[in-house]
C-alpha cells in the first residue's frame, strides 16, 4: 500500500515515489501547513509590532497585506529571499518581524527549492 500512487484519474498505480512526487508532496505541505504557519506567526508578530511602535491599523494591515504577497508568490527559497529583501519598510528590519520572517525563510528552504 505505501508504494501506491493514486494517479490524475484516481487509480492506483504500484510503484515508487518519484522526486517529481516528492517535490509535490513538499509543495502541498508548503501550501497546506507551513504557509498558514508562517502567515499566523508573521500576524502575531505584526500584532505586537504595532502594540509597541504605536502604529496604526492600516499600516499594520499594509505589513501583512506585503508579507502574504511574498509568502503566495515566492516559488522558490531563494525567490523567497529576493522578493523580503525588496522591503523598503523599516518595520521589517524590527526585532519581531525580522525573526519571524527569518523562520518563514528556513522553513521555506525546508520545503521549497
Amino acid at each position: 500500500m505505501e508504494n501506491e500512487i493514486i494517479d490524475s484519474f484516481g487509480q492506483i498505480q504500484s510503484g515508487k515515489l518519484v522526486s517529481e512526487d516528492n517535490t509535490l508532496y513538499s509543495i502541498i505541505i508548503w501550501i497546506g501547513l507551513c504557509h498558514r504557519h508562517c502567515i499566523e506567526n508573521i500576524k502575531k508578530a505584526i500584532k505586537k509590532y504595532s502594540d509597541e511602535v504605536d502604529i496604526t491599523d492600516e499600516k499594520a494591515k499594509n505589513l501583512l497585506d506585503q508579507m502574504i504577497k511574498v509568502l503566495k508568490n515566492s516559488t522558490s527559497s531563494t525567490n523567497m529571499l529576493v522578493r523580503i529583501n525588496r522591503l523598503t519598510d523599516e518595520a521589517f528590519n524590527h526585532p519581531l518581524l525580522k525573526s519571524r520572517i527569518k523562520e518563514s525563510i528556513v522553513i521555506s528552504q525546508r520545503f521549497l527549492t
